[in-house]
């Protein structure tokens, strides 16, 4: 990989100047003939080196830096380093878990920017953010797939309709392109601390499940003793599952999509349980219409919705959306109900989602106890210099009344 030219940085935005990795268009001088995916070097107006990276002329994020150490080049032994500096902290991260579906490499937090990894069992996916991102990937599988001993099938799953450059959005679809072995051609069987789950490569959202849900899905198990709980945004049925093997009087999935009901219904079965169990049920319905009509009220209703904004200019209609959304959820929950709502959209923050759901609860006469706030798994780690990769947040609520 060949640095091209010298790319003169002509202004620092407030992110640039604590050692964010993005640098945007209006930000930079970029000479005639640079190409998406080549190598450049930025310089300061008096000529010192600031990094080295990726450009794409497609992007508002024009320069994603991989180093500032002016002798490292963009090649296949930093993409290796890299690879085996993540493949380490996974390791310890997963020692002694029942769990072998876990992200490997989680972009820009592990000094990947654009390049995502995640593993299921014996196979590797990896997806990229950006077209820039996308001409290393080849060079990402040979390594993966050397470095991890596991790791029989490394695929490239190229990004479905939704996503956008930066976003760590839930897209679906996109073609595989196999780099080692054999790609998987079915659904397969996958592990998270002792539950079993379906996963679909080539049709399942993001690299073929939400991974970041991990460690929420095993707290909903521990809360949904004896509790009746509703899912909202089911998709695969991830949390309904949780909850029965934690003994919920029942569960209740929703979700849109009826195919991802039908794999809800799979993993009910991969768990040892009846989908046709009076106490489990399902509806393949908008979560609003759904909330309207149904006069139940749960011991515990999770709201898990997608991203709802991809730019800020969508921002103030993903807040009113998600008011809307906490609203109906809290007229479902019973008093001494659990809420459990959440946002992986990267421009809400921890605090919007919190004053949302305290809001909410205000406008509808709801008395809400917050007794927890988490995020993504620790597999999906955030650096202070990027805090866009802190994108999902949970709360949990008790609501007393």
């Amino acid at each position: 990989m060949t640095t091209r030219n010298a790319v003169l940085l002509t202004r620092l935005h407030a992110v640039e100047r604590r050692n964010h990795p993005w640098i945007y268009s209006s930000a930079v001088a970029i000479p005639e003939g640079v190409r998406t995916g080549d190598v450049v070097e930025v310089e300061s107006a008096s000529g010192a080196f600031v990094g080295r990276g990726l450009a794409d002329a497609e992007s508002a994020i024009a320069i994603r830096l991989w180093t500032r150490d002016k002798a490292e080049a963009i090649d296949e032994s930093l993409i290796a380093r890299r690879v085996k500096m993540a493949w380490k902290l996974r390791q310890a991260i997963l020692r002694g878990q029942d769990t072998d579906a876990y992200r490997l490499l989680h972009g820009e937090a592990d000094f990947t920017p654009g390049v995502v990894c995640d593993v299921y069992g014996s196979y590797a996916v990896l997806q990229a953010d950006g077209r820039a991102a996308e001409t290393l990937l080849p060079a990402f599988g040979r390594a993966v797939g050397s470095i991890l001993p596991h790791v029989r099938c490394v695929v490239i799953k190229a990004r479905g309709k939704g996503g956008r450059d930066g976003d760590d959005s839930s897209v679906s679809g996109g073609t595989l392109l196999t780099v080692v072995g054999d790609s998987p051609g079915a659904p397969f069987t996958v592990r998270e601390h002792g539950m079993r789950f379906l996963v679909d490569i080539e049709r399942g959202h993001k690299t073929g499940a939400y991974l970041d849900q991990r460690e929420s899905r095993c707290l909903v198990r521990e809360f949904a003793t004896g509790r009746s709980v509703l899912n909202l945004f089911a998709y695969t049925g991830g949390f309904s599952v949780a909850a029965m093997l934690g003994g919920a009087s029942g569960v209740t999935s929703v979700d849109l999509s009826q195919p991802a009901i039908d794999a809800a219904r799979a993993n009910f079965r991969l768990n040892a349980f009846d989908p046709n169990d009076q106490r489990i049920a399902f509806a393949a319905c908008d979560a609003l219409e759904f909330m309207r009509r149904d006069t139940q009220r749960y011991g515990m209703v999770i709201l898990d919705p997608p991203s709802l904004a991809h730019s800020m200019s969508q921002l103030p209609k993903a807040l009113a959306a998600y008011r809307r959304l906490n609203e109906a959820a809290l007229g479902r929950v019973a008093p001494g109900g659990v809420l459990v709502s959440g946002s992986c959209t990267r421009r809400v923050t921890a605090a919007d989602l919190e004053r949302i759901v305290v809001d909410a609860s205000h406008s509808v006469g709801r008395t809400l106890q917050v007794v927890r706030r988490t995020g993504a798994a620790p597999d999906h780690p955030v650096i202070k210099s990027f805090p866009e990769g802190d994108y999902l947040t949970m709360i949990w609520a008790e609501v007393s009344r």
